[in-house]
């Protein structure tokens, strides 16, 4: 279902508690719900343009501020289950921080959002080198994109901040990228992921159990660094969530 199709001719003002500077104009947007919500994720940007595919409104946000996410009790759930494609197109040539100055507008006005920043002690993860060095190789510039599915990651032209913001979506804890590696890299990431059988845990388990016929590897944490010479480092330290406090689906 198409949700809408709009043109932009002047800056749009945020409806949030966020004071955000202005974006450059946009020259069309698009919001859709996902038609399949089983279908891998996607965030592709070439310069004055934006593509989500099959993104939850807490990822799109997640995106837009380069922050963690939590959902405050008085939130609508569906911002963690319903997902979306957006599409967001500039009038001129925009570089990524411009771009997504744009969909936090997008995100405000069309979505409602209402949000605050906080601060909170929460357990997570460093993205740090690994000691026996870096395993992939920095790329060229070009369109950015990297696409999940679950247990596999794939990279074209991502920095290290991406890939800790996606690793964060897929681990579901914070990631902060601590590599200070600049440039773009391009890599596949492949893991065994985390599926509890039904009624497998008990009151004295707390390792999830995987699946008979899901294929047997390396646990993410494992992965990072086999595959890609990085490192996920356990950490507890302040860190600057931004908590959705409510948020409307768009209207038709």
């Amino acid at each position: 279902m198409k949700w809408e199709l709009f043109p932009w001719m002047a800056m749009l003002a945020g409806a949030t508690m966020l004071a955000q500077q202005s974006a450059p104009t946009y020259r069309f947007a698009t919001i859709r719900a996902s038609e399949d919500a089983e279908a891998k994720g996607g965030y592709n940007f070439v310069p004055g343009k934006l593509t989500l595919e099959n993104q939850t409104l807490e990822d799109c946000v997640r995106i837009a501020y380069g922050m963690e996410v939590v959902r405050s009790p008085s939130a609508p759930k569906w911002t963690a289950t319903q997902k979306f494609d957006i599409e967001v197109e500039a009038a001129r040539s925009v570089d990524d921080k411009e771009m997504k100055g744009m969909l936090r507008s997008l995100l405000e006005h069309r979505f409602k959002l209402v949000a605050h920043r906080e601060s909170k002690m929460v357990p997570g993860y460093a993205l740090v080198v690994s000691k026996n060095g870096l395993k992939i190789h920095e790329s060229e510039p070009g369109p950015g994109r990297i696409s999940t599915r679950l247990g596999f990651m794939n990279g074209q032209a991502a920095s290290m901040a991406n890939l800790a913001q996606a690793l964060s979506v897929v681990s579901k804890m914070p990631v902060i990228d601590k590599t200070a590696l600049p440039g773009v890299f391009n890599f596949i990431l492949e893991w065994r992921p985390d599926v509890v059988e039904p009624g497998a845990l008990t009151a004295e388990e707390e390792e999830p159990t995987v699946l008979p016929n899901m294929p047997r590897g390396p646990s993410l944490v494992e992965a990072v660094e086999e595959q890609l010479g990085l490192k996920l480092q356990s950490l507890k330290a302040p860190l600057e969530l931004l908590v959705i406090e409510q948020a409307e689906r768009p209207g038709a």
